[in-house]
Protein backbone atom coordinates (compact mmCIF):
# COMPACT_ATOMS: atom_id res chain seq x y z
CA UNK A 1 0.00 0.00 0.00
CA UNK A 2 2.97 2.37 0.88
CA UNK A 3 4.53 1.96 -2.11
CA UNK A 4 1.67 2.30 -4.30
CA UNK A 5 0.79 5.02 -2.87
CA UNK A 6 4.28 7.15 -2.81
CA UNK A 7 3.67 6.13 -6.81
CA UNK A 8 0.80 8.06 -6.92
CA UNK A 9 2.39 10.89 -5.27
CA UNK A 10 5.47 11.08 -8.02
CA UNK A 11 3.48 10.82 -11.07
CA UNK A 12 2.14 14.48 -11.39
CA UNK A 13 5.18 15.32 -10.99
CA UNK A 14 6.61 14.04 -13.98
CA UNK A 15 3.38 15.39 -16.71
CA UNK A 16 4.20 17.38 -19.39
CA UNK A 17 1.93 20.32 -17.79
CA UNK A 18 0.69 21.43 -14.34
CA UNK A 19 -3.08 19.68 -13.93
CA UNK A 20 -6.32 21.23 -11.58
CA UNK A 21 -6.74 19.19 -9.10
CA UNK A 22 -8.84 16.17 -10.04
CA UNK A 23 -11.86 15.11 -8.86
CA UNK A 24 -10.97 11.31 -8.64
CA UNK A 25 -7.79 10.07 -6.88
CA UNK A 26 -6.31 7.24 -7.41
CA UNK A 27 -4.04 7.34 -3.76
CA UNK A 28 -7.65 7.87 -2.25
CA UNK A 29 -8.81 4.81 -4.31
CA UNK A 30 -5.64 2.56 -3.45
CA UNK A 31 -6.45 3.64 0.34
CA UNK A 32 -10.02 2.15 0.17
CA UNK A 33 -9.23 -0.63 -1.50
CA UNK A 34 -6.38 -2.02 1.35
CA UNK A 35 -8.70 -0.69 4.10
CA UNK A 36 -11.42 -2.71 2.88
CA UNK A 37 -12.24 -5.61 4.88
CA UNK A 38 -11.90 -8.08 1.87
CA UNK A 39 -8.03 -7.36 1.36
CA UNK A 40 -7.38 -8.34 5.37
CA UNK A 41 -5.64 -11.51 4.47
CA UNK A 42 -3.47 -10.11 1.63
CA UNK A 43 -2.17 -7.25 4.05
CA UNK A 44 -1.57 -9.31 6.61
CA UNK A 45 0.75 -11.72 4.35
CA UNK A 46 2.41 -8.72 2.83
CA UNK A 47 2.87 -6.67 5.94
CA UNK A 48 0.88 -4.01 3.94
CA UNK A 49 1.49 -0.39 5.56
CA UNK A 50 4.24 -2.04 8.30
CA UNK A 51 8.08 -0.99 7.69
CA UNK A 52 10.16 -2.18 7.59
CA UNK A 53 8.29 -5.49 6.52
CA UNK A 54 8.47 -8.25 9.70
CA UNK A 55 11.54 -10.83 8.80
CA UNK A 56 9.31 -13.35 9.65
CA UNK A 57 6.62 -12.36 6.66
CA UNK A 58 9.82 -12.09 4.56
CA UNK A 59 10.99 -15.74 5.20
CA UNK A 60 7.27 -17.12 4.74
CA UNK A 61 7.21 -20.52 2.52
CA UNK A 62 3.17 -20.39 2.58
CA UNK A 63 1.06 -20.20 -0.37
CA UNK A 64 -1.94 -19.14 -0.72
CA UNK A 65 -5.08 -20.60 0.49
CA UNK A 66 -8.85 -20.59 -0.47
CA UNK A 67 -9.45 -17.53 1.55
CA UNK A 68 -6.33 -16.20 0.37
CA UNK A 69 -6.90 -16.44 -3.19
CA UNK A 70 -10.21 -14.83 -2.91
CA UNK A 71 -8.66 -11.80 -0.90
CA UNK A 72 -6.08 -11.49 -3.99
CA UNK A 73 -8.58 -11.81 -6.77
CA UNK A 74 -10.44 -8.54 -4.90
CA UNK A 75 -7.26 -7.03 -4.39
CA UNK A 76 -5.44 -7.36 -8.03
CA UNK A 77 -9.24 -6.37 -9.50
CA UNK A 78 -9.75 -3.67 -7.16
CA UNK A 79 -6.54 -2.01 -7.79
CA UNK A 80 -6.60 -2.33 -11.87
CA UNK A 81 -10.09 -0.65 -11.24
CA UNK A 82 -8.45 2.55 -9.82
CA UNK A 83 -5.85 2.38 -12.43
CA UNK A 84 -8.83 2.33 -15.09
CA UNK A 85 -10.70 5.20 -13.07
CA UNK A 86 -7.32 6.91 -12.98
CA UNK A 87 -6.50 7.01 -16.63
CA UNK A 88 -8.18 10.53 -17.52
CA UNK A 89 -5.59 12.29 -15.32
CA UNK A 90 -2.88 10.50 -16.77
CA UNK A 91 -3.68 11.97 -20.61
CA UNK A 92 -0.61 14.33 -19.46
CA UNK A 93 2.45 12.70 -18.34
CA UNK A 94 5.37 12.27 -19.93
CA UNK A 95 5.13 9.16 -22.23
CA UNK A 96 8.26 7.60 -20.13
CA UNK A 97 7.08 8.21 -17.16
CA UNK A 98 3.26 6.76 -18.24
CA UNK A 99 5.51 3.62 -19.33
CA UNK A 100 7.46 3.59 -16.14
CA UNK A 101 4.16 3.47 -14.31
CA UNK A 102 2.45 0.86 -16.60
CA UNK A 103 5.24 -1.47 -16.37
CA UNK A 104 5.15 -1.28 -12.62
CA UNK A 105 1.38 -2.04 -12.69
CA UNK A 106 1.68 -4.55 -15.10
CA UNK A 107 4.47 -6.21 -13.30
CA UNK A 108 2.79 -5.77 -9.47
CA UNK A 109 -0.49 -7.62 -10.93
CA UNK A 110 1.66 -10.39 -12.74
CA UNK A 111 3.06 -10.82 -8.99
CA UNK A 112 -0.40 -10.99 -7.39
CA UNK A 113 -1.53 -13.47 -10.03
CA UNK A 114 1.75 -15.87 -9.65
CA UNK A 115 0.46 -15.70 -5.69
CA UNK A 116 -3.33 -16.64 -6.44
CA UNK A 117 -1.66 -19.28 -9.08
CA UNK A 118 0.38 -21.09 -5.69
CA UNK A 119 3.88 -19.95 -8.05
CA UNK A 120 5.09 -18.10 -5.36
CA UNK A 121 5.44 -18.11 -1.70
CA UNK A 122 4.02 -15.40 0.53
CA UNK A 123 7.87 -14.47 1.19
CA UNK A 124 8.60 -15.06 -2.50
CA UNK A 125 5.83 -12.12 -3.15
CA UNK A 126 7.43 -9.59 -0.84
CA UNK A 127 10.91 -9.77 -2.51
CA UNK A 128 9.19 -9.61 -6.51
CA UNK A 129 7.55 -6.35 -5.00
CA UNK A 130 10.26 -5.08 -3.33
CA UNK A 131 12.56 -6.08 -6.98
CA UNK A 132 9.52 -4.78 -9.22
CA UNK A 133 9.66 -1.35 -7.05
CA UNK A 134 13.35 -1.03 -7.04
CA UNK A 135 13.01 -0.72 -11.01
CA UNK A 136 10.36 1.50 -10.95
CA UNK A 137 12.42 4.06 -8.54
CA UNK A 138 15.26 3.70 -10.67
CA UNK A 139 13.27 4.58 -13.61
CA UNK A 140 11.22 7.64 -11.55
CA UNK A 141 15.07 8.89 -10.65
CA UNK A 142 16.35 8.74 -14.10
CA UNK A 143 13.38 10.82 -15.36
CA UNK A 144 13.76 12.77 -12.63
CA UNK A 145 17.57 13.95 -13.12
CA UNK A 146 16.18 14.34 -17.31
CA UNK A 147 13.49 16.38 -15.96
CA UNK A 148 15.26 18.61 -13.86
CA UNK A 149 17.94 18.94 -16.83
CA UNK A 150 14.83 19.79 -19.06
CA UNK A 151 14.08 22.39 -16.66
CA UNK A 152 17.75 23.86 -16.43
CA UNK A 153 17.83 24.23 -19.95
CA UNK A 154 14.26 25.49 -20.44
CA UNK A 155 15.32 27.93 -17.83
CA UNK A 156 18.61 29.14 -19.11
CA UNK A 157 16.67 29.57 -22.60
CA UNK A 158 14.32 31.08 -21.04
CA UNK A 159 16.76 33.64 -19.66
CA UNK A 160 18.63 34.07 -23.26
CA UNK A 161 15.55 34.77 -24.72
CA UNK A 162 14.62 37.74 -21.92
CA UNK A 163 18.55 38.88 -22.15
CA UNK A 164 18.18 38.74 -25.97
CA UNK A 165 14.84 40.46 -25.56
CA UNK A 166 16.54 43.64 -23.50
CA UNK A 167 18.97 44.00 -25.99
CA UNK A 168 16.84 44.17 -28.35
CA UNK A 169 14.33 46.73 -26.51
CA UNK A 170 17.74 48.94 -25.22
CA UNK A 171 18.82 48.79 -29.15
CA UNK A 172 15.12 49.95 -30.64
CA UNK A 173 15.23 52.96 -27.62
CA UNK A 174 18.98 53.75 -28.87
CA UNK A 175 17.50 53.84 -32.52
CA UNK A 176 14.94 56.17 -31.79
CA UNK A 177 17.12 58.60 -29.55
CA UNK A 178 19.69 58.75 -32.95
CA UNK A 179 16.42 59.21 -35.01
CA UNK A 180 15.00 61.93 -32.75
CA UNK A 181 18.67 63.10 -32.53
CA UNK A 182 18.68 63.41 -36.14
CA UNK A 183 15.42 64.65 -36.49
CA UNK A 184 16.20 67.49 -34.04
CA UNK A 185 19.93 68.53 -36.14
CA UNK A 186 18.09 68.98 -39.26
CA UNK A 187 15.31 70.74 -37.58
CA UNK A 188 18.40 73.44 -36.45
CA UNK A 189 20.04 73.02 -39.86
CA UNK A 190 16.57 74.60 -41.25
CA UNK A 191 16.40 77.18 -39.21
CA UNK A 192 20.16 78.51 -39.16
CA UNK A 193 19.29 78.35 -43.09
CA UNK A 194 16.30 80.27 -42.43
CA UNK A 195 18.08 82.95 -39.86
CA UNK A 196 20.60 83.40 -42.62
CA UNK A 197 18.37 83.84 -45.30
CA UNK A 198 16.70 86.08 -43.30
CA UNK A 199 19.73 88.22 -42.29
CA UNK A 200 20.51 88.20 -46.29
CA UNK A 201 17.60 90.06 -47.18
CA UNK A 202 17.99 92.20 -44.27
CA UNK A 203 21.36 93.34 -45.76
CA UNK A 204 20.13 93.38 -49.18
CA UNK A 205 17.81 95.82 -47.79
CA UNK A 206 19.94 98.17 -45.78
CA UNK A 207 22.08 98.15 -49.26
CA UNK A 208 18.92 99.06 -51.52
CA UNK A 209 18.28 101.72 -49.04
CA UNK A 210 21.76 103.08 -49.10
CA UNK A 211 21.82 102.94 -52.71
CA UNK A 212 18.48 105.03 -52.63
CA UNK A 213 19.35 107.68 -50.77
CA UNK A 214 19.34 111.16 -52.66
CA UNK A 215 23.50 111.99 -52.75
CA UNK A 216 24.43 116.08 -52.06
CA UNK A 217 25.25 117.95 -55.03
CA UNK A 218 28.89 118.63 -55.61
CA UNK A 219 30.64 121.67 -56.68
CA UNK A 220 33.82 121.76 -58.60
CA UNK A 221 35.89 124.60 -59.94
CA UNK A 222 39.26 123.95 -62.25
CA UNK A 223 42.10 126.34 -62.73
CA UNK A 224 45.10 126.20 -65.12
CA UNK A 225 48.42 127.12 -64.02
CA UNK A 226 50.73 126.96 -67.45
CA UNK A 227 50.22 123.09 -68.25
CA UNK A 228 48.82 122.17 -64.90
CA UNK A 229 44.90 121.67 -64.13
CA UNK A 230 43.98 121.55 -60.46
CA UNK A 231 40.20 120.98 -59.44
CA UNK A 232 38.74 121.55 -56.24
CA UNK A 233 35.05 120.10 -55.07
CA UNK A 234 32.93 121.39 -52.22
Amino acid sequence: MKKLLLIAALLPLLANAQQEEQAFKVGDCYRAVWSDARAAPVVSRLGVGQSPIPLALRASKAKANKQEQQSLEFVADALQNCQSLDQPNRVNYHPLAKQAVDAFETGYRAILTRAYSGDLTWGAVIEANDANQAAFDKRIGELSVMAEAQRKANAEQQAMAAAHAEEQRKAALRADFDRQQRAEEQQRQIERARQEQANREIANGLLLLQMARPQPAVNCRSTRFFDTVNTTCY
